[in-house]
Formats: C-alpha cells, sequence, structure tokens
C-alpha cells in the first residue's frame, strides 16, 4: 500500500501542497516509534481520503466535459442520438 501511495503522490503533487492544506514530509523510523498504530491508520486514512476526492474530481469534470460536449453536437444538427453515443465513449 505504502508503494501505491508513494507513486500516486509523486504523479499528482499538486493535489498534495500547502495551498490544498496539506503538508507531506518524510520521515524516518524514528517517527514511527514516537506514534501509535492508531495515529499512522488515521494519517493513511486522510491521504486516501484526498486521493479518493482527486479522483472524484477529475471523474466530474470529464463527465461535465462529456455532457457539454454531448449538447453541442446535439445543437449542431449533424450526428445522430446513437453517433453523438457511439463518439462519446
Amino acid at each position: 500500500m505504502r508503494n501505491v501511495l508513494q507513486e500516486y503522490i509523486h504523479k499528482h503533487p499538486k493535489s498534495f501542497t500547502m495551498a490544498n492544506g496539506v503538508q507531506l514530509r518524510r520521515v524516518d523510523e524514528d517517527f514511527y516509534k514516537d506514534v501509535s498504530e492508531e495515529d499512522v491508520a488515521r494519517q493513511l486514512e486522510i491521504v486516501r481520503g484526498l486521493i479518493y476526492l482527486n479522483e472524484a474530481k477529475h471523474c466530474a469534470a470529464k463527465e461535465t466535459t462529456k455532457a457539454c460536449f454531448k449538447k453541442l453536437l446535439k445543437q449542431s444538427g449533424v450526428f445522430s442520438e446513437h453517433e453523438i453515443e457511439v463518439l462519446l465513449l
């Protein structure tokens, strides 16, 4: 799980910035000696939640764009409903 989170964070660094209210920092072995298992689990849940939120925003944006294209294609009168559906797959 740690590797998957690290890869995601590396691919989407803008989702994890102080501007978004998030501060990620590297920690060493000593950090884990000083925190409880519950704290680490809670922090992982927060990061997972941020990832889900980021993905949901991208999904919503794609659907909004798709709906806009569909409306414009319909208004053009050039394509049938079926053709529009096929185009937007």
